[in-house]
């Protein structure tokens, strides 16, 4: 299960300061949030009527600060520009214990303090995906643009330093959390479930097939594949942080990239093929749906709910696999128009607005699940 963090949107008649990616003067802020005071460097991405700002700030972390919460602000005539992948990865290194290292490869950077074969494993399935992730939507039409921020990935070596660093992001969720994106500061924390420092050898080498034979190593790859697709999505011009984004969209695809592939080396690479944990889940609610409705377009909450998180998640999935193998065409359209609104500066969307964008693409939602349904009893038997 995955954790994507979302803040509490306070900006009120806000404006919206332009393209996310546009050329915008850099600023310095100081701030008061969650009783700590930071300054960075960053731009502003919507400002609202009180003064309160959207702030973006070069390492790629973002604040929604409200007006009262802002201590100093200037502005100078240089352009926002990112900081470098190494630069960002010092500065994560120092908010961790001691004994982390960086392993980077052409897109991501990877700290951790566990094994480095481990950490090359991950850098090597990662990088899988990127290409899997481009090409994939490349087919759609859909175009994406090269990350702006480094991707970040830090990994522990154990979970209960996981559980500790993470507590203050996901609360009590963290203790069932393999790993999780965060919205917040745009990077990926996990931790090395499969335990290789226990396998390595007195030269500290693993052997990464035996891992991938592991019990469990299949739901970590999952893990790590699914919330990296959340990561891409935001780093791509797909899907825009704090922005109107369709919860059950945002999942279901993300459950659509995670199937492992234990006989792969890297031990990920069926894309396309059915996710054998969703599927399951939605054979066995499918007959349980009745009433043609599809819940999740309106009501997100249901994917946020302990009790049904799991069976929301397997219906977010089919929903997007339906559409991949079905309505590629109306997948498309509803690609674009979340584009558009997003580009509008859209922060938040009602029930009612979000099934309008639904059916704007995919038509009546009623009949639209009705023929998604009949489709996976066909697919099922």
């Amino acid at each position: 299960m995955c954790v994507v963090s979302r803040v509490c949107v306070v900006l009120s008649g806000f404006i919206f300061l332009g393209a996310i990616h546009g050329v915008t003067a850099m600023e310095t802020l100081e701030f008061r949030q969650d009783e700590r005071t930071i300054q960075g460097e960053g731009r502003v991405l919507i400002e609202d009527s009180e003064g309160g700002v959207l702030f973006e700030m070069t390492d790629g972390q973002r604040y929604i600060i409200n007006a009262e919460s802002i201590l100093s602000r200037s502005k100078d005539t240089r352009p926002f520009k990112a900081i470098t992948p190494e630069v960002v990865a010092a500065r994560v290194m120092k908010e961790l214990p001691d004994g982390f290292s960086l392993f980077k490869t052409a897109h991501y950077s990877i700290v951790y303090n566990t094994t480095t074969d481990y950490a090359k494993w991950c850098g090597g399935t990662l990088e899988q995906l990127y290409r899997a992730f481009s090409n994939f939507w490349k087919g759609k039409e859909i175009e994406l643009t090269e990350p702006e921020f480094p991707l970040i990935v830090v990994i522990f070596s154990q979970r209960g330093d996981y559980v500790k660093a993470s507590r203050a992001e996901l609360g009590d969720a963290v203790t069932d959390v393999l790993g999780f994106y965060s919205m917040n500061t745009n990077r990926i924390t996990t931790f090395d479930s499969a335990d290789t420092q226990a396998y390595a050898n007195e030269r500290g080498r693993i052997n990464m097939r035996q891992v991938n034979e592991m019990p469990g190593m299949s739901e970590n790859v999952r893990n790590l594949v699914h919330e990296a697709t959340h990561q891409l999505s935001f780093n791509t011009g797909m899907l825009h942080r704090f922005y109107a984004v369709p919860r059950w969209f945002a999942e279901g695809m993300s459950c659509y990239f995670e199937v492992p592939d234990p006989g792969s080396s890297k031990g990920w690479g069926k894309l396309g093929e059915p996710n054998p944990i969703r599927t399951q889940r939605f054979a066995n609610m499918i007959h349980r749906r009745t009433d043609g409705t599809l819940e999740l377009i309106e009501k997100e909450e249901a994917m946020l709910m302990t009790d049904t998180a799991l069976d929301s998640y397997a219906e977010a999935y089919s929903m997007f696999f339906y559409m991949v193998k079905q309505k590629p065409r109306d997948l498309k359209k509803y690609v674009t128009l979340l584009a558009a609104k997003q580009s509008e500066g859209t922060m938040e969307q009602t029930s009612a607005e979000r099934l309008n964008d639904f059916e704007s693409a995919f038509g009546a939602k009623d009949s639209f699940y009705d023929s998604m349904r009949k489709y996976w009893i066909r697919f099922l038997k």
